[in-house]
Formats: C-alpha cells, structure tokens, sequence
C-alpha cells in the first residue's frame, strides 16, 4: 500500500503530500495496522482550511457541532458525521455512511504547531476508524479509542438526529493523543509544548504507557484502534476504570479553571492546586493497577507450575 495514490484521490499540495510520505511509515510502524491506517486516510479528507470557523460558516450543521458558535479557537479537528437511517421494514435505525475530514487551521505547514496538530488528529482518526459508530436499538455508540460517546437517536419528521446523553474516557484518551503526538513529532523534528490544559492528563497517560507490565503499550494501542479492552482487563483490572474516570475529572476541571482565570499567576495558582490534588489521589489508583498485576502474575505463574508437574 502506497500513500501515492491517496495524496492524488485528494489532489493534496506538495507540501502537504511530502509530509504524509514521512510521516505514514511512523504511523504503520506505532500502530502495527497498515490496513487500518491506509484505509483511515483513504476515507478521510484533510482540509487545510485556512480558518476553521469562517470555513464551517458555510455548513450551519458543522458550525453548531464544533461550538464555534460559542467563540472556541480551534486549531485543528477531526469531524467524523454519521448518516443514520430508519428501516421501516426491520423498524430499525442503521448508519448508512459516516462523511470524515480533518480540519486544520492554517493555509499551510511551514509551522511546526500546525504540522503537530495535524499528527494530532490523524492519530484521532486512526483510533477512530474501526467500527466508529455503532447502533443497537435507538443508542448511538461512538468510539475514538478510549473515548466513548452514547447518543439517543430520535426520527423526527423523516430524518434521524441525536442527542447526546452520556460520554466518558475524553481525558485519558486526550491525554494518550498528546502522547502520541509528541512520539511522532520527535521522530519528524518537530517541536511542540504540551499546552496547560492538557499537562496534567499527558503526565497520566504517559505513566500509564511506562506501566511495569509486559507489553502494555502494545495492548493500550490495540485497545485504542480495534475498541476491545479484554487484554486490558486481564493486566491492570479495575484500577483501569478508575484511572479512566478520574482522567476525565482532571480533564474536564483543569480546562474550566484555567479558561476561566484571569491573569498569569491565577492561571498557575490553579495548575498547581491541580497537581497536588492529583498526586494525592493518583497513587492509589496505580497501586490498584499495581496489585492486580501482582495477582495475574501468580495466578500465571501457579498455573505454568502446573503444567510443568
């Protein structure tokens, strides 16, 4: 498989073209799914759009998705839009496509921020790609790695919308992007600093990633892009969960307090208030990581005793 022929489905530039031929071996060789990854950007457009609001100006729809509306500067995303379907004979709803495109804020690559934002949302992409979207009754299920997004669907006059209800995993699965991102990055020269609001959970997932257990950053990557836990299950049990929940905690109050402070020294006030409450909580969800490897690894060691007897 070749990126040649995808870089001329999209007519890409030749800057742009010359960044996915170095970068798409590095992404086959961290992922370890060729397949998957060539077929994540053979579906999926990047959009070097200049400015990603007026540009989503032109579809009200992806305008009020995005929350522009709501003036948030966006630097890059990865939209993914399920067309969902009702089938009056099976009385069921079922996607019929999904439309996918990466948006990025600026005309070019010549920054090394823009060129971050783009390994950023491929990563997004790639770990979204399998079995993105599933239906069952009237539920939506989106997936994008370890994120999770429930969504109620309703038909309302012909046509099927959602409402979301319910999401978790968004603060690991941002906080493993961000460390992805800056493995891929390193490797291409580029240099980006994690910014405040993503710190805290980068720091936690990439202790996470350096987790004594055999294998585990293969088994966190393999979970991310085919959406199966099992393996995790078996190596680091509930403690996983815990640190998944508390992820999103710290995700999701960081980002409030330090948008809403208003100077420098506030700002920093909060980000250390912010570290101290996680290393007082932290050490025990690891410890629970911790003391489930310790157990899986008796029981397999008790069991190859005996086999061997």
């Amino acid at each position: 498989m070749e990126i040649k022929s995808i870089i001329k489905k999209y007519k890409y530039n030749k800057e742009l073209s010359s960044f996915l031929k170095r970068l798409y071996p590095l992404l086959v060789d961290f992922f370890k799914d060729e397949n998957l990854i060539y077929n994540a950007l053979d579906n999926c457009e990047i959009i070097m759009c200049g400015d990603i609001s007026e540009y989503a100006r032109k579809d009200p729809s992806l305008y009020e998705s995005l929350s522009l509306s709501d003036n948030i500067d966006l630097c890059g995303v990865y939209v993914s839009e399920p067309f969902v379907k009702y089938d009056k004979k099976s009385r069921t709803f079922k996607v019929d496509y999904i439309d996918r495109s990466i948006l990025i804020n600026g005309s070019d690559l010549y920054y090394d921020e823009v060129k971050a934002v783009l390994v950023h949302e491929i990563c997004h992409l790639i770990k979204s790609y399998n079995h993105e979207f599933e239906v069952r009754n009237d539920v939506l299920t989106h997936r994008s790695g370890f994120l999770r997004t429930i969504s109620i669907i309703k038909k309302e006059e012909g046509y099927c919308s959602d409402e979301s209800s319910f999401s978790n995993g968004m603060g690991l699965e941002e906080g493993l992007n961000v460390y992805t991102e800056k493995l891929l990055c390193e490797k291409l020269g580029i240099y980006r600093e994690v910014e405040d609001e993503y710190l805290i959970v980068y720091e936690m997932a990439k202790s996470l990633m350096m987790f004594p257990s055999e294998n585990i950053q293969d088994i966190i990557i393999k979970a991310q892009i085919y959406h199966d836990n099992t393996l995790i299950d078996k190596k680091l049990g509930i403690g996983f969960y815990k640190l998944q929940d508390f992820s999103d905690e710290v995700y999701f109050k960081t980002f409030e307090l330090i948008n809403n402070a208003s100077n420098y020294d506030e700002k920093n006030h909060i980000f250390k208030e912010m570290c101290e409450y996680v290393e007082a909580n932290y050490k025990g969800i690891i410890e629970s990581m911790h003391s489930h490897a310790r157990k899986r690894s008796n029981i397999n060691a008790r069991d190859a005793r005996s086999s061997n007897s």
